[in-house]
């Protein structure tokens, strides 16, 4: 229950992570309303896009660390193994193979019969 919750809360960091990365402008601005024309009318001002989305994907890539710390260290106590539970079965003497000249035939060898020899013998 826990690894599932977990899994899908690192899913939702892993997207939003890309969400905000891609946002970003390269030069440390944000990208179109959020402040990419530098001026005041923009919804967070001149500056106010770029810090919110850096401080963003700050905090959503020291969840997605965190939620990768709590995985591997759930996923490492967890002892179970496919063997675990794996019983071997019994195995059973089978019976000796039949002489390979008789296969083909569907009679049984008769008591006191002779073996076939090999051709060239």
């Amino acid at each position: 229950m826990a690894i599932t919750f977990l899994s899908i809360l690192h899913i939702v960091f892993v997207v939003a992570l890309i969400g905000l990365v891609l946002l970003q402008d390269s030069k440390g601005g944000a990208m179109g309303m959020f402040g990419g024309g530098g001026g005041s009318s923009n919804v967070f001002g001149g500056s106010g896009g770029g810090n919110f989305l850096i401080t963003a994907t700050k905090w959503v890539a020291i969840c997605f660390a965190c939620s990768c710390l709590a995985l591997v260290w759930i996923t490492s106590k967890k002892s179970d193994s496919v063997m675990d539970n794996y019983i071997p079965t019994q195995t059973t003497e089978s019976a000796p193979a039949e002489n390979p000249a008789n296969l083909g035939t569907s009679e049984a060898p008769q008591e006191g019969a002779t073996e076939p020899t090999p051709a060239g013998n």
